[in-house]
């Protein structure tokens, strides 16, 4: 997580947290996220458009990073282009709790998740055939840290990186797809798939292939979209919830349900 990211994620948490108080609501609420982007639109747009909104908001990142100087490296800190002497045009209800800074993953080795996505990555933990198990389909899936691993960051040079994510993951479990685009995948899956192992199927037998340890995916159509299906950890399929699915792209989610069903089609490999 770079410095940005961090700033984003601690200065919404902040700004949530302090409306949420003046609101007397929940941080969580839609009132409280609107609120939120009323006042960065006030600013010049809800996204920090204008030079002021920036300026406020590392402004307000260095107040909140100073009382949170216990979790923060002194480094952040002094990277930051305020001091301590600088007055906030505001005042903090309350010195903000819970905010932890996570530094940039150190084990994403570039030489085993290149940057270079149409580059094959090595993890180290990888199945094949022969060894399939629910819990080696999770451990495999974990390793990518999808969540925090720059190579799936979403827009990251104008892209989302769902087919490289769902490539890689099943290139570890023995599993070769081809490096194509997610539209393209589905093409191939329906036109060569058969020959090559992979079987379409129903949700909840794909959520079975997957409770066993087993490869299997979703694909989207023409929205171009490609997801691992995982592990359900409350045990059987939920048709309510859709299948357990582990993804990038627009949001990466290491684990989370898939509900859209009438647009997807599944897929397994024997």
């Amino acid at each position: 997580m770079g410095l940005l990211d961090m700033e984003l994620e601690l200065i919404s948490t902040i700004m949530q947290t302090q409306l949420a108080s003046k609101l007397g609501k929940s941080a969580n609420s839609s009132d409280v996220s609107m609120s939120a982007l009323n006042i960065g639109s006030s600013f010049g747009g809800s996204g920090g458009g204008s030079s002021e909104f920036s300026l406020l908001m590392s402004a307000l990142m260095y107040k909140i990073a100073e009382q949170n100087s216990s979790q923060i490296p002194a480094s952040v800190l002094s990277s930051l282009p305020f001091n301590s002497d600088f007055t906030l045009p505001f005042a903090l209800s309350a010195a903000p709790t819970g905010i932890q800074y996570i530094a940039p993953a150190a084990e994403f080795d570039q030489s085993r998740y290149p940057l270079n996505v149409w580059q094959t990555c090595s993890p180290e933990l990888a199945g094949t055939v022969a060894q399939r198990s629910p819990e080696l389909l999770k451990a495999i899936v974990d390793q990518f840290k999808v969540e925090r691993n720059n190579r799936y960051t979403p827009n990251r040079g104008g892209y989302t990186y769902c087919n490289i994510y769902v490539q890689d993951v099943m290139s570890a479990l023995g599993v070769e797809l081809p490096r194509l685009g997610a539209i393209a995948t589905e093409e191939w899956l329906a036109s060569q798939g058969v020959a090559n192992g992979w079987y379409e199927t129903d949700a909840k037998t794909a959520q079975m292939y997957a409770n066993a340890g087993r490869p299997a995916i979703t694909s989207m159509g023409s929205d171009g979209h490609l997801q691992v299906i995982v592990p359900e950890q409350n045990g059987a399929y939920d048709p309510s919830k859709g299948v357990a699915i582990s993804q990038a792209g627009s949001q990466n989610h290491a684990y989370t349900h898939q509900t859209k069903m009438d647009k997807l089609r599944y897929w397994v490999h024997e």
